[in-house]
């Protein structure tokens, strides 16, 4: 059975906390950082259509679907600041 992980944030880097950079850059940081490919995929960010992206989830099936302000930062309780 294939298995893949999905990354979609970076949260420590080199020991370095990236919690108080916007998510955007985060990303950026997260697609510079790996060799993505085969079994480990890269989860684009998507500014539009949030509801369409969402049922085409419900319709494929997916497990979850998740939601950040790509301008925001985070805060020491993991929720986004921004």
């Amino acid at each position: 059975m294939p298995v893949w992980l999905y990354l979609f944030d970076l949260i420590y880097l080199n020991g370095y906390d990236t919690q108080q950079v916007p998510l955007r850059y985060r990303k950026e940081l997260l697609r510079n950082t790996f060799d993505f490919g085969e079994s480990l995929r890269f989860t684009e960010h998507r500014e539009t259509e949030g509801e369409r992206y969402y049922r085409q989830a419900c319709r494929s099936r997916w497990e979850g679907v998740i939601a950040k302000n790509g301008k925001a930062s985070m805060s020491p309780g993991g929720r986004a600041i921004g």
